[in-house]
């Protein structure tokens, strides 16, 4: 652990990695410690103790005693690969044995959100009580794009502006999210103070609207958050644009979680340019979808 230790001080005065990114280190020190105490007893562990299979064991520690996702736990495990890479450098050891053979990322999940049929549906949906608090915290996301711990410092905004910058925790850049005239109403009609309620019970109450509205999927704040950004692409704004509305930290983010409706605008347009009825040719182009 001297070791990993000394590998973060360099890293965090030789390389200009963002706070983000070092925190992520930060944890990973944590929890490598952790795995070598509760699970090894091995508090003072030596680069001689470090097996092959060790990346593997300490990947199946993190998911399944600590609960921690697939990619995540790869994440920590390659990590503690780059500090034994540190020490062969420095002559701490002799050779990195590590092996990441049995390990691989899990497929991405398919992307889901509100079509605008749906969320129409849901939108005019008449509620009463925390159903209808839910609706309209709901409708508020799904045309502005924030993050649900976010809502409050958007409302604060809102009053004095149509467009509000939100400091999201992964981005030192501002993301600038337009107010829309439904957001608008929906802020306007609670006088900008929109009920507050645990992210959980937010969630929980949005799973009763799954059947009414006929979804295949759950629907969560990620799902509303996904709506806003389809919403946005499909009406005209470019990706570079949805990208800073949202947050994201680089454009490449935006293009990996919307990949699908990308794929399908690209083909629109182009029919558009080829003079073709969209309807007719979609059939054929399918495969691209």
């Amino acid at each position: 652990m001297e070791t990993y230790r000394e590998f973060l001080t360099e890293v965090k005065y030789k390389q200009k990695l963002k706070p983000s990114t070092l925190n992520k280190w930060k944890n990973s020190y944590l929890h490598f410690e952790g795995y070598i105490i509760e699970e090894l007893q091995l508090p003072n562990m030596k680069f001689k103790q470090i097996q092959e299979n060790t990346a593997k064991e300490y990947f199946n520690f993190l998911k399944e005693v600590k609960s921690i996702s697939n990619d995540h736990s790869l994440r920590f495990a390659s990590y503690l690969s780059q500090v034994v890479d540190y020490a062969k450098k420095k002559k701490y050891t002799k050779s990195n044995i590590l092996s990441f053979e049995e390990m691989s990322r899990q497929k991405p999940r398919a992307k889901v959100y509100l079509e605008d049929d749906i969320f129409d549906s849901f939108a005019s949906m008449k509620l009463h009580g925390i159903l209808k608090q839910i609706q309209d915290i709901a409708i508020v996301i799904c045309r502005s794009g924030v993050d649900y711990s976010d809502l409050t410092e958007l409302q604060e905004g809102a009053k004095h502006s149509d467009y509000v910058s939100l400091y999201r925790g992964k981005n030192e850049e501002a993301a600038i999210v337009p107010i829309l005239p439904i957001v608008r109403q929906v802020l306007k009609k609670h006088n900008y103070k929109l009920p507050q309620m645990h992210i959980n019970t937010f969630n929980r109450h949005l799973h009763v609207f799954e059947g009414y509205l006929g979804l295949s999927f759950e629907l969560k704040t990620k799902v509303l958050r996904k709506t806003a950004g389809t919403y946005f692409l499909n009406n005209g704004i470019r990706i570079e644009v949805v990208s800073k509305i949202l947050g994201h930290t680089s454009i490449v983010t935006t293009q990996k979680y919307y990949a699908d409706v990308l794929k399908k605008l690209v083909i629109k347009e182009s029919l558009k340019l080829m003079n073709k009825p969209i309807k007719r040719r979609t059939k054929n182009l399918q495969q691209f979808i």
